[in-house]
This record gives structure tokens, C-alpha cells and sequence, in this order.
């Protein structure tokens, strides 16, 4: 969780029971520890977040990110029990092997009730059109994600924009060649949109990302673009983020 700049409430409070694969659909069930939610979750407005897996592998030791649910359909923290929290997974994307849930706050610790604006949860209706700064995900960054491939420096950015609820990123490539280990990872640029940062997410907190199948693949012909949906209760873009993502292991030869 503090990896990833979570820093609410622990998610051992989830007691996850089972997760089942029915066609494309990924759905988990289970309870909470102790069978009692404290107030403090509440307060965070945390949800019960849904991440699935591919089986581990050289460039991802703990196995590489699948989907996410959306946080518009993820259950709160101390909802009725049992807890349930589905995904949806395209067949090309890869192979589902293990599944986390995790609770995920939605707002800053909130220490008294109050209808204060200061207490709402922004929405991106407040700004349904313009441009967000974009950057490039850092190779500290990847390696702390397991994404042991090629460098996402390769990608060069050149704006981010957000049209009613569609986010669009463009760009070109460093240097104007991408090398062909690029091709032997899989690689495929991915889109993640996060709101701005907060004393919870120095970083800001992950809103979505581009599913694999609508991702480009790295060396596809510039300008390059990658888009991808955010519902408006989930929270008001802030800023977006580019990575080249493998999406198998290195191929030595063809």
C-alpha cells in the first residue's frame, strides 16, 4: 500500500473468501477481519478495490497487472458482508492467475462529518475539456511496479487531453528510433490518469488506466495516442502518466 502511495487505513481488515473466473467476468467475495469495520475507513471513504494478476514471470515477479475494478462499481469499506467486487477481463490481455483486493481510500481522512465543500469528492465535471500535464513513468518507478522491461524513456509525450469524460494521450518516440528489444518484450504504451497530489498521495491517486488491448504497441507509427474512460464519481483528473509495458517475457529470438 505505501508503495503505491496508499497511505489509508490497512486492508487487513479484508477477508477475502474466494475469487471466481465466470467467462470474462472476475469476481471476489469475502468478509471483513474481526467481523467490525472501525469508523476510521468510513472517514477515508475507503472502497474495496479489485486487482487481478497474470502468473508470475521474469519481467514481473509478482506477475503483471490484468485489471483493475472501477471504483464506481467497487463496494465501500463496511458495506454489507459478504463483500462483493467484480472486473472485467479481455481474453487478449492475458491469462488471470491470482487476484488482491485492497482498501483504497477515495478522499483525504475526513476527522469530522460536515457538509463543508472541502469535504466533497471532486469530479472531473468541473473541468470537462483541456489539457493535463503528462509525464513519463520514471525506471524507479517501473521497477518498484515489478516491470522489469525496457525503458519507458523511449516515449515522448506531447500533450493530454481530456474531452467530456475520455482522456487522450499523443505523443512520439525519443530520438525518432525504437529499438527492437521493444518488439521482443511485447511492449505496449499505457495510459494512467491519476488526480492531483494530496497529503495521502504525494503522487496523486490512481483514477484508471488503458486496458491492453486498446494500448499501442511501443514502435507503432507516431503519433502514437492511447485513450481511456473515467467515470466522473471517480474523482477529477489531475495529471497523466505514460509507461511502456511489456506484456511477456523477453524473446531472445523469433
Amino acid at each position: 500500500m505505501k508503495a503505491e502511495g496508499n497511505n489509508g487505513p490497512s486492508s487487513a481488515i479484508l477477508l477475502p473468501i474466494s475469487c471466481r473466473l465466470t467467462g470474462t467476468t472476475i469476481t471476489a467475495e469475502g468478509t471483513y477481519a474481526g467481523g467490525f469495520v472501525p469508523n476510521l475507513y468510513n472517514r477515508y471513504g475507503d472502497i474495496v478495490v479489485l486487482y487481478a494478476f497474470a502468473a508470475p514471470s521474469a519481467g514481473y515477479p509478482e506477475g503483471m497487472q490484468l485489471g483493475v475494478s472501477d471504483a464506481g462499481d467497487s463496494p465501500a469499506v463496511g458495506s454489507r458482508a459478504p463483500w462483493h467486487v467484480s472486473l472485467s477481463i479481455t481474453p487478449s490481455v492475458g491469462v488471470p492467475a491470482q487476484c488482491v483486493v485492497a482498501a483504497q481510500p477515495t478522499h483525504d481522512l475526513q476527522l469530522a462529518p460536515g457538509p463543508a465543500p472541502s469535504t466533497a469528492i471532486p469530479t472531473a465535471s468541473a473541468s470537462t475539456a483541456g489539457q493535463l500535464p503528462i509525464s513519463v513513468e520514471s525506471d524507479s518507478q517501473m521497477k518498484a511496479e515489478g516491470n522489469n522491461g525496457p525503458s519507458s524513456a523511449i516515449l515522448r509525450p506531447t500533450s493530454c487531453q481530456l474531452t467530456g469524460t475520455t482522456i487522450t494521450a499523443e505523443g512520439t518516440y525519443t530520438g525518432g528510433f525504437v529499438p527492437n528489444v521493444y518488439d521482443r518484450y511485447g511492449d505496449i504504451i499505457v495510459l494512467y490518469v491519476l488526480t492531483a497530489p494530496s497529503a495521502d498521495y504525494p503522487e496523486g491517486m490512481q483514477l484508471g488506466v488503458s486496458e491492453a488491448a486498446e494500448s499501442p504497441a511501443v514502435g507503432s507509427p507516431a503519433p502514437w495516442h492511447v485513450s481511456l474512460s473515467i467515470s466522473p464519481s471517480v474523482g477529477e483528473p489531475g495529471r497523466c502518466v505514460v509507461a511502456a509495458q511489456p506484456t511477456h517475457d523477453l524473446q531472445l529470438a523469433p
